[in-house]
Order: C-alpha cells, then sequence, then structure tokens
C-alpha cells in the first residue's frame, strides 16, 4: 500500500482520561525547521518524514518534512521522530489512524533491507522500533497501538540514548511506521504531578499553623488543591475541622493559609490535586505524614506587690496574667511571713477566678509582725495553657515596727511640798506591750541626766497611762521624761528632755518677833509709847534664813526691863518659820495701878505647811505683891489671870490660817474709878506665817 503523509494530522477529541493532543503547525509554537535529523537516514529516507512535538501546553504539534525522502522503503513505511517539550517526562504515546499504521510487514528500519540500517538494531521484536521504543497495545486491524518510551536521545543514533523511565524533557526518539499518520489521533497520557509538602512548625494554642505544598511534575496544571486539616486525636484522619481550597495556575508552591489552633495536640493536614484535562489527580497526601505539634500556650506572670507598711498595716499584691490562649482557672496569690525564705507556709492564700489576660489581684492582708513578707502568684493552667509561678522571693514587701507616739501633758505648778505626775497617750502602737517608764529630773538638770524618781507603768496597747505622784521638796523648774520601750512589733519613743515641765514654787515664809511694846494714859493723856523693842520687822523669804536684831539691855521709865530679845528663823526641807521672843525681867509701875512684876519670859511661834505650835515659859509673875507664878512655869494656852483690877493673858496664842502669835504676856488695864488709867503691854511676842502650802 503506497501512501504518503502530505499535511499535519488533524485534532481528534479524547476521553477525560487523557490529554488532548492537538495539531500545531510549526508557526504556533518555536518548533525547529526541516530536516529533522531526530530520525537517522534509512533507505530512501534522509531524515524524519513527520515530528511530532510534546508541547509544554499539553498539544502535540505534527510537523511535516515533503523533502525527506520517505517513504524510506520506497512503498509505505516512514520514520517519525518524537521532540519532548512538555516539561514533563512522557511515558508513552497513543496512535489511531485510519490505515493499518501498526501493520508491520517485515521491512522495519532494523529489517536489514536497507542501506543505513541504525547501528544497534534491531531494538525490538518488530525491527521497526529505534533505541528504548517499543510498541504494545495494538489493535487487530492495526490500526492503533501504543508507542513507549524507555530511552530518551540526544541524537539519532543510539550511542546518544540513554536509558529513562520514559521520553525525558528536552531529549528525543524515532521509531518507523507501516503507514502514514494522515488523519491520525495522537494521544499521550495525562501527566501525573506529584505533591511535596512542609507543614509550619510547631506552635502554641491560639496560634497559627498552615501547611505548603509545592506541585511538580505537572503539565499546566489546573484545578484545585485543597488542604484538610484534622484536630488532635484523630489519627486516622476522619473528621476533618478545616479545609482549604486554593486554584492551582501551575507548577509551583501553594499555601493554605493560616489556620488558628484552639486547642494543644498534634493536628495533622492532608493535601490533593483535583487533576485537570492535562493531569491526573494527587493524593490524598498519607494521613499523618505532615503533623503540626500545638502545644498549651506558656503564660507568663507580671507582679507589682504594694510598699513598704508598718506591722497592722495592710499588704497586698497584683498579677497582670499575659501570653494564655482565653485562659481560664484560678490565680492564686500566696503570703509568707518574714523568715520563711524558702516559700514553705503559707500564712494566707488568696484565689482569683482568671478570665483571659489580665490584671488580676490578691485583696489586702492585715500584717502582724514586721518583717519581710513573701507573695508568690500562681497560675494554675487549663486545657489550653500550662500553669506558672513566680518565684519565690522575687516579690516581697518589707513591714516596718510601727513607731508609736506619744504625747504628755504634766501636772500643773505646784508649791514645794506638792505633788507633781505627768501622763502619756501612747498612740500608733500594734498591740503595744513592754513598759511605759517617766522619769522626773530635779531643777537644774537641764540636760536629764540624774534622775530623781522613776516610775513604770505596764503598757496593754495604745491608751493613756500615767506616772502617779511624786512629792517635791524643793522650788524650780522640774523635768519629766516618758518613754515607751518598744517591743516585738512596736519601735521606742521618748519625749524629749525638757520638753515637760512642772513649776514647784517655794513657800512664802514670813514672821516677826519683838521683846516688848506698851502703850499707857491716864485720864487720856498718853503716858507712854514704847514701840516694839527690839523688834526683827516683818520678814518674808523664801529662803533658809536668821533676822535677829541685836539684844537691848535694859528698858527704863514707867517700865523698866533688862535684856530684851528678838529672832525670826526660816528654814526648809521641809519649810518651816520660827519665831522667838525673851526679856529677862520687866517691871510695869503706872501710877494708881498695883506694880507688875514679871521675871524671865519666852514665847516661841512655829509654823509648817502641816502644823504649827506655840509656847511661853514665865520665870514668875506677881502683881501688887500678889504672886501669881513663882518659879518657871509653862503655862497653858490663853491662860487668863485678873488681879487687883489687872487682866492678863498668859501665853495668848491668836491663830489664822498659816499664822500664829503668841505673846508670852499681854496685861491690859482698864482702871476706871482707880485715875482712870489704860494701858497695853505685851511682853515676849513671836509670829510665824507660811504661804503657798500645797
Amino acid at each position: 500500500m503506497s501512501r504518503r503523509l502530505t499535511a499535519a494530522g488533524t485534532v481528534v477529541a479524547l476521553a477525560a482520561a487523557c490529554l488532548t493532543a492537538t495539531v500545531s503547525t510549526a508557526a504556533a509554537y518555536t518548533n525547529p525547521s526541516p530536516p529533522f535529523n531526530e530520525c537517522p537516514a534509512v533507505g530512501n529516507a534522509t531524515s524524519c518524514a513527520v515530528l511530532l512535538v510534546f508541547q509544554s501546553d499539553g498539544t502535540v504539534s505534527i510537523l511535516s518534512d515533503p523533502n525527506s525522502g520517505n517513504p524510506y522503503d520506497g512503498s509505505d513505511d516512514t520514520e517519525i521522530g518524537v521532540l519532548n517539550n512538555s516539561g514533563v517526562t512522557i511515558p508513552n504515546v497513543t496512535l489511531t489512524g485510519n490505515t493499518d499504521i501498526f501493520g508491520f510487514d517485515g521491512d522495519g528500519i532494523c529489517s536489514g533491507e536497507f542501506p543505513g540500517t541504525p547501528a544497534g538494531c534491531p531494538f525490538d521484536t518488530t525491527g521497526y522500533a529505534g533505541p528504548g521504543v517499543t510498541y504494545s497495545g495494538i489493535n487487530a486491524a492495526a490500526t492503533a497501538g501504543v508507542v513507549n518510551f524507555a530511552k530518551s536521545c540526544t541524537g539519532n543514533t543510539n550511542s546518544s540514548c540513554t536509558s529513562t523511565p520514559g521520553l525525558v524533557t528536552g531529549d528525543t526518539a524515532f521509531f518507523a511506521l507501516e503507514e502514514n499518520l494522515t488523519g491520525a489521533s495522537i494521544v499521550i497520557p495525562k501527566a501525573s504531578p506529584v505533591i511535596s509538602t512542609t507543614p509550619s512548625p510547631s506552635t502554641t494554642v491560639g496560634g497559627a499553623i498552615s501547611d505548603s505544598a509545592v506541585l511538580a511534575n505537572g503539565r499546566v496544571p489546573s484545578g484545585t488543591l485543597t488542604f484538610t486539616l484534622f484536630g488532635p486525636g484523630d489519627t486516622t484522619c476522619q473528621t476533618p475541622i478545616d479545609s482549604i481550597s486554593t486554584s492551582v495556575s501551575d507548577n509551583g508552591t501553594y499555601g493554605s493559609g493560616n489556620v488558628t489552633a484552639t486547642t494543644p495536640g498534634v493536628y495533622s493536614w492532608e493535601v490533593s490535586y483535583s487533576g485537570d484535562t492535562n493531569n491526573n489527580p494527587y493524593g490524598p497526601t498519607a494521613c499523618g505524614s505532615e503533623t503540626v505539634t500545638v502545644s498549651k500556650a506558656s503564660p507568663s506572670i507580671a507582679t507589682v506587690p504594694s510598699g513598704s507598711v508598718a506591722v497592722g498595716g495592710q499588704i497586698s499584691d497584683s498579677a497582670a496574667l499575659s501570653g494564655t490562649d482565653a485562659g481560664t482557672g484560678t490565680l492564686t496569690f500566696t503570703l509568707y511571713a518574714p523568715g520563711d525564705t524558702t516559700c514553705q507556709t503559707a500564712i494566707a492564700t488568696v484565689n482569683d477566678t482568671v478570665n483571659g489576660n489580665g490584671t488580676y489581684g490578691s485583696g489586702t492582708v492585715a500584717t502582724t509582725s514586721p518583717g519581710t513578707y513573701s507573695w508568690r502568684a500562681s497560675y494554675g493552667g487549663d486545657g489550653n495553657n500550662n500553669a506558672t509561678s513566680t518565684a519565690c522571693g522575687s516579690e516581697t514587701v518589707t513591714v516596718i515596727k510601727d513607731s508609736p507616739t506619744l504625747t504628755t501633758t504634766p501636772s500643773p505648778s505646784v508649791p514645794v511640798g506638792g505633788n507633781v505626775s505627768d501622763t502619756a497617750t501612747l498612740a500608733g502602737s500594734y498591740n503595744g506591750t513592754g513598759t511605759l517608764t517617766f522619769t522626773l529630773y530635779a531643777p537644774g538638770d537641764t540636760t536629764c541626766q540624774t534622775p530623781i524618781d522613776t516610775l513604770h507603768a505596764t503598757v496593754a496597747g495604745n491608751g493613756l497611762y500615767s506616772s502617779g505622784n511624786v512629792l517635791v521638796s524643793n522650788p524650780g523648774v522640774y523635768s519629766w521624761e516618758a518613754s515607751y520601750n518598744g517591743d516585738g512589733n512596736n519601735n521606742p519613743v521618748t519625749t524629749a528632755c525638757g520638753s515637760e515641765t512642772v513649776k514647784v514654787t517655794p513657800q512664802t515664809l514670813t514672821g516677826r518677833a519683838y521683846g516688848l511694846t506698851a502703850s499707857a494714859s491716864a485720864l487720856g493723856l498718853p503716858l507712854l509709847n514704847i514701840a516694839p523693842t527690839p523688834d526683827t520687822g516683818s520678814v518674808s523669804t523664801t529662803v533658809a534664813d536668821t533676822v535677829a536684831p541685836p539684844c537691848v539691855a535694859t528698858l527704863s521709865g514707867l517700865i523698866t526691863a533688862g535684856t530684851l530679845c528678838a529672832q525670826v528663823v526660816t528654814s526648809l526641807n521641809p519649810s518651816k518659820s520660827s519665831a522667838q521672843a525673851s526679856v529677862n525681867s520687866t517691871t510695869i509701875g503706872l501710877t494708881g495701878v498695883p506694880v507688875i512684876t514679871v521675871g524671865a519670859v519666852q514665847s516661841q511661834s512655829s509654823i509648817t505647811c502641816n502644823a504649827s505650835s506655840g509656847s511661853t515659859t514665865i520665870a514668875y509673875l506677881s502683881v501688887g505683891g500678889v504672886v501669881v507664878i513663882s518659879k518657871p512655869t509653862a503655862v497653858a494656852p490663853n491662860t487668863k489671870v485678873s488681879v487687883l483690877g489687872v487682866t492678863l493673858i498668859l501665853n495668848e496664842q491668836i491663830a489664822t490660817p498659816g499664822v500664829l502669835t503668841v505673846n508670852a504676856v499681854h496685861v491690859e488695864i482698864n482702871a476706871l474709878g482707880l485715875s482712870l488709867v489704860t494701858a497695853n503691854v505685851v511682853l515676849a511676842s513671836s509670829t510665824s506665817d507660811i504661804e503657798n502650802c500645797p
């Protein structure tokens, strides 16, 4: 049968399972121009009659060279060349013609019947195949069959060919057919793309996971890549939790995009390619072959403990929880007492319910002793979050001793012999115990060096405490100091020297003493007037002193006296005023009045703030010769004697508050009808007085 391929073949529609081969002219692609030296010169042929070019878009260009010299047998046998420009390896091509193109009758290119038999022949049992080419699937009519490629060549000799699993891209092959390809369909198999994947690295719950797939070996692939995600525990990939599809536009790298991991565990990705008219589907990738480990979130805690306070004050802790994935559960604040440096024994535990990231607080806790307290904040974690806690000793609060205050009120000014005292109000202590000491310093001790009395009060908390009374015996400015000795929870405190003083005023000691004073008149006419003699005058002092004017040896006249003396003595500790007067002998001789003779007399008056005393001693007393006292006698106070119209008061004592006057002899004469003489005579008068007593 003598047929020649004179033009390019036509396109034949193929089933969905196959690629479509289309007829393309040389102008459609950058194709080689004749001669097509992919075929060796055999018989009449100098090159390929037809060159099939597998294009990257899945089409097949059929190029013909009418000047190739084919048929090589001069009748119908034709050399066919193949150039793979598809970018992928082509394992075979299926040819279907209108004639018995596979009706091999023994005159193939390796039959040896023609000059130019290729070196290495035969390459198959038919004798028509080139290197690495075999035929299969030939139908009974020999109109259709499959040309298989097991070598790829760079020339038209066997030595230029290399064994391969198909015809690799860029290489060539050649073979012969019994007829030309006029009207034949040319079918190359779909490409079989492959997928390699790279899942995202491990992350924590709440983080994003993804998958990346590289689609390769596709022939201008289109269609869809589907990323399917399976959750932790689904080890056989039964129930997807997410599915992401992306359109394919060529070989290359495609991504799933991010998916938020909501629980910890091992997630599995599967990737599948849908295929298209030029490419077989792929996948899915094996379950478990690409996993992403999602671990629990590892939150952190940043704490801010409260500042330093005094014992009894409130302390607290604040914790900012961050890095959780919608954290739930409990944040626990634990407080440890001073000295518990390894946080072994909690003294307070406070829980706060966690609702996501945020700031949580312990509330306040009252302190009961000074020292360094330690807080620890711990988050217990939940299904999505790890537990975490702060380190022991990382957040401390210093609690210092309380510094109490003393407010004092000393007693008001008092006279010597009075009582002084102090009161102190202790405030600001924390359940204060111990002792409050009151110390008293004498006048002149302005730096409080030598206490004269110390008193103690037992402290039982804040409150008012008293020193009690102290008797003071000297005048001046006394100073109190109040001091609290402190305890385990409270600092000591002392009032300043000189800050609380008490003025103690002295007694005013007064007195007067004189030996004799007298006045007399007759018929209204003065007979005599003797001023107090000798007279100390009015003595007033606050110190110890003695006032004693010189004694008077004699008095002469109507009244005569000898050795008259007077003195006032003041003393301290205790304060005392003493007055004393004496007359050695006295004669009162007034006309018309009985003569009064008095022996030695002495009066004494003494007074303190607590008592007074007076006394009189008379050695002899007579009136008109009538003896009243014949020997020295301590006369009872206010002894009244009337003799011959003369009235005498012996040991006359006149007492008023703080004053005692003692007159040894007080003579009163009122002699109506007896010359009408009146007289008033006082012998040995002593007065003592004290003021400013407590």
